[in-house]
This record gives C-alpha cells, sequence and structure tokens, in this order.
C-alpha cells in the first residue's frame, strides 16, 4: 500500500509539479524528439551529449518502461492482497466470490479454509495463478531496470562531473553548458 500510494503519488505529481517533474518533460514525444534522441545518442558517444536539466530522451524511455512496470506492480500487487488476505480495493470483491452461495460473505476470513466455498475457493485461486507470475515476473524485470537505473546514474555522474545524484539532494544540476530542455 506505501507502493502504490508512493505512486499515486508521482503520478499526481506529473500534473502539478515542477517544469521538470510534468508528463511533458518525462514521456518521450514532442517535436522534434526522434531528432534529440539522435544528437544525444551522437553526442554521448563522442562524449559531449547534450545537457538537459531534466530527463534527457534516452532517459525518457527509459522512464516511461519504468512507470509501466511500477504501475504494474502496483496492480497486481492489490489484486493479490485482495486475492490473500481480502484487502481493498479488490479483497470486497474476492471475498463475494470465494462465499459462493453457500457461505456468508460477511464471515469469509483469510488462510480459513471453513469460511469458503471450496469450489469458488479453487476458482478464484486458477483466476490469481496468472496474476502471480506477472507479479513476480515483473519484480524481475524492476530489479534489472533498478540496476541499469543506478548505474547509468553513477555513469552520468562521473562524465558530467556531479549533476544526477547531487541534484537528487540540492534539487539543482550543476551545469557548464546552457541545458537543451530549456527551449520548452
Amino acid at each position: 500500500y506505501v507502493f502504490a500510494l508512493n505512486l499515486a503519488w508521482r503520478i499526481v505529481w506529473a500534473f502539478v509539479g515542477g517544469p521538470n517533474a510534468r508528463w511533458r518533460a518525462l514521456l518521450p514525444g514532442g517535436r522534434g524528439y526522434l531528432r534529440r534522441t539522435k544528437d544525444f545518442i551522437a553526442g554521448y558517444a563522442r562524449r559531449d551529449a547534450p545537457f538537459y536539466l531534466g530527463h534527457d530522451p534516452l532517459g525518457r524511455i527509459f522512464l516511461t518502461l519504468l512507470l509501466v512496470l511500477l504501475v504494474v506492480q502496483a496492480l497486481t500487487g492489490l489484486v493479490l492482497a485482495g486475492t490473500d488476505v481480502y484487502m481493498p480495493p479488490f479483497g470486497g470483491a474476492m471475498r463475494d466470490w470465494v462465499a459462493g452461495a453457500t457461505q456468508d460473505p460477511a464471515l469469509v476470513q483469510p488462510y480459513a479454509p471453513d469460511t469458503v466455498d471450496a469450489q469458488a475457493y479453487a476458482d478464484m485461486r486458477a483466476f490469481r495463478a496468472p496474476i502471480v507470475d506477472i507479479h513476480e515476473l515483473n519484480f524481475y524485470l524492476l530489479v534489472v531496470l533498478i540496476l541499469i537505473h543506478v548505474t547509468a546514474a553513477v555513469v552520468t555522474e562521473i562524465r558530467e562531473g556531479g549533476t544526477i545524484i547531487s541534484a537528487m539532494f540540492t534539487g539543482r544540476k550543476a551545469h557548464r553548458r546552457p541545458p537543451v530542455d530549456l527551449e520548452r
């Protein structure tokens, strides 16, 4: 729930936050995006990539993938909380499902097989099985992306001389040349 609330706050912040926190600065796209991406890749290869106050074009693609995986993780986690211990937002529907026609939904308790209809419970567990698989696979994908993200932040910090990690604490990026994304 803390994870889901934190993610929900980040999504809200993309609507109300500062210019570099908004969707327009986070998601790939917009006029000239492909050109900026090619320029960034070419510049990065020659160690002279254009400087961005916000996310660079490749960072936007990565961030979009990361956000999709985080949303999937939160949603599958909420479904599993509903199927395992009947917690909101899906727990009430799951409780009704496993009660079936033979049990009172108000009496259904987690891990208490005598409070559920056996066939309805088996059906719910069959529904739950692919969600568990998605949740688990998604977790490992997130671990890989987190490792890539940390590595990219450290490499960029070294290459740009203290701009990425320090900005996470100060809110300001040090730069030696004008940022490309001030043109927005």
